[in-house]
């Protein structure tokens, strides 16, 4: 029997937050994570200690303080899944959590520098596969 590959953003989070949640939430903090690094290396920012990583999202005329507060809040929500002081996060949580890590890696890559798009090795980016494709992850 083969199963189905989720083709939508929408199908694959929906999916992942049903069956858990809570690693959904740590699925997309790993994502935001990517993008902060591929954010620092743009600028030559050094992406430890973290306080000057979002220091330096906040000072972004294009990010601002409202991209750092965001931040800051999701990374508390990570740090509370991850080392269990969170109460349980609801699959509706989870997909909301996802839908703003997904904006945020956005926002990260429209402030780098004009005319480039990260690499796949440098950002861990998305190339576009056949819908009839399993993820390139996945083991046939």
């Amino acid at each position: 029997m083969e199963g189905a590959w989720a083709k939508t953003f929408d199908e694959y989070v929906g999916w992942m937050a049903i069956n858990s949640p809570h690693a959904t939430v740590l699925d997309w903090w790993r994502r935001i994570e990517r993008g902060l690094e591929y954010y620092a290396v743009k600028r030559s920012i050094t992406a430890r200690p973290r306080g000057a990583l979002e220091t330096a999202v906040a000072r972004d005329p294009r990010l601002g303080s409202d991209v750092a507060a965001r931040l800051a809040e999701m990374r508390r929500l990570r740090n509370g899944v991850a080392h269990g002081t969170q109460d349980a996060v609801s699959p509706a949580e989870a997909i909301a959590y996802a839908g703003q890590a997904l904006n945020l890696i956005g926002a990260l890559l429209r402030s780098s520098e004009e005319g480039e798009a990260p690499t796949k090795g440098s950002w861990g980016g998305h190339q576009k596969q056949k819908s009839s494709d399993p993820p390139s992850h996945c083991d046939k």
